[in-house]
């Protein structure tokens, strides 16, 4: 290289591209051709690879990118496996070479102005896709401890969420990809902007388009900013349309249009240059236009809906804070308020076609509460993720999920509900003769407590206390559906959990770690105010995470329970069997046989969902490996819980097995002594309860699970992320029960 360095080139050394990557290579280019750039050096790929093999990361990664095929990740996996890498990164070293290096390179009145850290990766500004902010880049970094830190966030943003979702169009592996940087003295402009050369929607447009906005370009990339928008005509360079949002002096807008006609000129003469549409990002100061970054315009539209959709959930800071607000303030009251509307209507008395309204009309709120789930809620998770990464990428901890001790402190509905489980049991356990009777009457398999049973239990000492906290507990936290089931018809899982609750653990007291991470945290941020903003959204979003769903499930809960209605009077019509179960899906067909006179039985298309407790195969690995969701290692029996009585069965002590934890289940997490889950991602709600409990978790095991039957002892390794089978026990679940 013409610098003699080994990790440093400039924009006027002979570097090919794949040595600085595609940023780096094409504003070189864009140098060499006579336009204004700013002073830069680039970071090349070698230094990248010394990087990982000096701190030993590779084996990280492809430990980290192993435990699973990527296709079969969800969206919550995907940010933890892009975390865990990201905090190995980010606590590892940077070659003292190249420390050397940068500090030869950048003299100090480069840092009076500012350092921008940009990505410059193969992968990125192609013509096909350029991929646009799918990596990272840090602005103003003045001192040479804040451009480490940029290096190290820029090289962890190879590995990031965003890009494992693109792995295959940009080649994505763990030995070959490469990250290079691009370091730019900062441009303090007046103006700043992003300008097109073509419509980026219609590469047949016959105008330019250009965003324009006060100061820095970060604000109009990040969204966080409101730019003024022009339409240029390619033929003459006159602006024939305008959006200025910004109220602004006359004389300012006449600068602005001067700007915006020599930035209009210099796009088309970028287009000639690179032989296709180009996007530009530029600032102006005095006139004078400076060319930050130069890439492709890509017309390729996005297919994949799974992927447009995760994309949508990761808002920028300003619409996620204003999705917080319509979140806690509107949605879920609203959610709770027409919850708890439904459980006081009377279904008794109304006559058949009254039922039929009801069930259609309850159908139709489930449906869009599970749309305003999809569209609001889940983006809202991303409020954790924010918090999470900013916490790391500050205090670089040991445990990449520390940052939780500084959610969970936030109440929530499933904290309560367990609060109020060990109440009532403890008066349970505190009346022996009401004990007695229900354990009497559990032994006799039924399932719902008659009205002579509530006397015979009133007459108990305590009993008429009893009573009354227990009537309380079933009306406010377990009038919601698991399954299609009700939980408050099924007394006996909710008498069966209060006898468990008597030796469950209570929650972990870390008042005291969580005010000491709270302090580091405030103390070493640089902006307490952004910080604690980031904490209150990242608290409200954890809490919500598993709120949201139990509202939501009480909806849901209030339509079964009509369903239910609706079947007792069609088996009394002879139209049902009473043996026939149905769901949500039947609800149209239900309802439309109570409009009708018709005496023929009724034939329901939905298929009953396969409960199977037992799975049965011939392949029985020894090891099977899954993420780490709770650290700490623990032996027990294997009990799959999939229904409401596969609940009944568990034993306190067993290791849970499930697709996923449901939210109407968690409060079986603190009778176990570990859980295994399918699905993965640490906001998932199994793990939100398992870490408060410090109960060891694996998760996002797919269907490597169908290999561990009921009754299998496990050791789980929660650090790890695997699962150890020992040998089978007897299967705990294969008691039978009368359905009374």
């Amino acid at each position: 290289m013409g610098t003699g360095l080994k990790y440093i080139s400039t924009l006027d050394d002979s570097v090919s591209e794949t040595t600085i990557g595609r940023k780096s290579s094409s504003l070189a280019r864009v140098k060499k051709a006579g336009f204004i750039t700013p002073d830069s050096f680039c970071i090349n790929s070698t230094a990248y690879f010394e990087f990982i093999n000096q701190n030993k990361l590779q084996k990280l990664i492809d430990v980290e990118l192993g435990r699973k095929s990527i296709e079969e990740m969800r969206w919550e996996e995907l940010w933890d496996c892009g975390l865990r890498i990201r905090s190995q990164i980010l606590k590892a070293a940077i070659p003292d070479q190249l420390i050397k290096e940068i500090k030869e390179k950048i003299p100090p009145d480069f840092l009076k102005s500012g350092v921008a850290i940009r990505s410059s990766s193969l992968q990125e500004d192609m013509k096909n896709a350029s991929f646009a902010g799918l990596y990272d880049s840090y602005l103003n970094c003045n001192n040479f401890l804040s451009i480490f830190d940029a290096i190290l966030k820029v090289w962890a943003s190879l590995w990031s969420d965003r890009a494992l979702l693109y792995r295959k169009e940009i080649n994505l592996d763990s030995e070959n990809s490469a990250m290079c940087i691009l370091a730019q003295r900062m441009i303090q402009g007046e103006y700043s902007g992003v300008g097109f050369s073509t419509d980026p929607n219609d590469r047949t447009s016959d105008h330019l388009m250009i965003e324009i906005v006060p100061g820095l370009c970060s604000g109009l990339v990040d969204g966080s900013v409101e730019p003024i928008n022009y339409i240029l005509d390619r033929s003459n360079l006159e602006v024939i349309d305008s959006k200025e949002r910004i109220e602004k002096q006359h004389s300012t807008i006449e600068i602005n249009h001067n700007i915006v006609r020599n930035v209009g000129k210099i796009l088309l003469e970028l287009e000639d240059l690179f032989k296709h549409p180009v996007d530009v990002e530029w600032s102006s100061k005095k006139g004078r236009i400076t060319l930050l970054q130069v890439r492709p315009i890509s017309y390729r539209q996005e297919k994949d809906e799974k992927r447009s959709w995760y994309l949508t959930l990761t808002p920028n800071q300003k619409k996620l804070s204003s999705l917080a607000d319509e979140v806690e303030k509107e949605l879920i009251p609203k959610l709770k308020y027409e919850g708890n509307q439904l459980a006081l209507e009377k279904l008794t008395p109304l006559s058949n076609p009254d039922l039929a309204e009801k069930i259609t009309s309850r159908l139709h709120q489930l449906h869009y509460w599970r749309e305003v789930y999809k569209e609001k809620f889940i983006p809202l998770a991303h409020g954790v993720r924010e918090f999470g990464q900013y916490y790391n990428d500050n205090l670089k901890p040991q445990d990449p999920y520390e940052f939780i001790y500084l959610l969970k402190s936030c109440p929530r509905i499933a904290g309560q509900r367990f609060k109020a489980l060990k109440e009532c049991s403890a008066t349970l356990v505190k009346s022996k003769g009401v004990s007695a009777y229900l354990t009497t009457w559990l032994a006799q398999s039924r399932k719902k407590l008659t009205e002579k049973n509530i006397i015979a239990i009133k007459n108990e000492p305590n009993g008429k206390s009893f009573c009354e906290q227990y009537n309380l507990l079933k009306k406010k936290y377990f009038d919601i559906a698991i399954n299609s089931a009700c939980w408050k018809n099924r007394d006996d899982v909710i008498i069966t959990l209060l006898l468990n609750y008597s030796t469950a653990k209570s929650p972990l007291d870390d008042n005291l770690k969580e005010q000491q991470l709270l302090n580091q945290y405030l103390l070493t941020t640089d902006n307490a105010s952004h910080a604690k903003a980031l904490l209150k959204i990242g608290r409200l979003s954890w809490s919500l995470r598993d709120d949201d769903n139990l509202l939501l499930s009480k909806i849901e809960s209030q339509l079964i329970l009509a369903l239910n209605q609706a079947k007792e009077r069609l088996i009394s019509l002879g139209r049902l069997q009473r043996s026939v179960k149905i769901n949500e899906e039947d609800a149209h067909t239900i309802a439309q046989a109570l409009t009708e006179t018709s005496s023929k039985p009724i034939r329901l298309t939905s298929k009953e969902r396969n409960h199977a407790n037992n799975v049965t195969t011939n392949i029985k690995p020894r090891q099977i490996k899954g993420q780490p969701a709770v650290p700490g290692t623990v032996s027990g029996i294997a009990c799959r819980i999939s229904s409401l009585d596969d609940i009944k069965k568990f034993t306190p002590g067993s290791i849970i097995l499930c697709r996923a934890v449901d939210p109407n289940m968690t409060h079986l997490i603190p009778l176990s002594s570990g859980i295994i889950e399918q699905r993965g991602g640490m906001l998932i709600h199994g793990v939100i309860i398992a870490r408060e409990l410090g109960i060891p978790c694996v998760n996002g095991v797919g269907q490597a699970l169908d290999s561990v039957n009921n009754g299998d002892r496990l050791t789980i390794d929660g650090t790890l992320g695997i699962i150890i089978l020992e040998k089978k026990c007897g299967d705990i679940n294969s008691n039978n029960e009368s359905t009374d």
